[in-house]
């Protein structure tokens, strides 16, 4: 009996986690190519990289972080982008968008918190939640809210952060340098 009960539960689990990684497979699917709205310019830029947008980049790479992720937490995190953008950045004509979108009780919080904490990155303080309703096709879960952007025509070329997996990353290095 109690082996059963045993296989029973685990047989759930492993069908949970099957349906999970079928689901994420499936919303990436569905995100790529998808065109992208950013409208940048309905939000606040609170900080910005000193050499100014590069309007001549053929990438965006995208991270956005909604109201219902901890801010603070990501912003104290930004720093973990440096390595990535010096290997990846303007030799590769590649700009970086970050986007926060606070709870409504703590937009001056942010913009404070923002401006204190001096990154050279272009961060966007979303306030009236332009992205997300321009953008009603993402998922709110944030493993979907990293994306690489082709300017051109503002499409989703990767969803994911190549930060953290190296088959993301490979497919990031394979997408901006051209590669099959």
């Amino acid at each position: 009996m109690n082996n059963r009960v045993v296989f029973i539960v685990l047989s759930t689990v492993f069908l949970f986690i099957s349906c999970k990684k079928d689901d994420t497979l499936s919303c990436v699917k569905e995100m790529l190519d998808s065109k992208v709205e950013l409208n940048l310019e309905q939000m606040e830029l609170i900080d910005c990289d000193k050499s100014g947008a590069n309007i001549d980049s053929r990438f965006v790479m995208l991270c956005y972080f909604d109201s219902t992720e901890c801010q603070t937490c990501a912003t104290s995190k930004l720093y973990t982008w440096n390595n990535f953008m010096e290997k990846y950045g303007k030799p590769q004509q590649m700009d970086y968008v970050f986007i926060f979108h606070p709870k409504a009780d703590s937009h001056q919080y942010m913009r404070t918190f923002l401006m204190r904490k001096k990154e050279k990155k272009n961060i966007y303080l979303d306030t009236l939640n332009t992205f997300e309703k321009a953008n009603p096709f993402i998922p709110h879960s944030s493993i979907y809210h990293t994306m690489l952007i082709d300017k051109k025509d503002s499409r989703i070329k990767l969803v994911g952060d190549p930060r953290r997996s190296p088959k993301i990353e490979k497919l990031f290095d394979d997408i901006i340098n051209e590669r099959p």
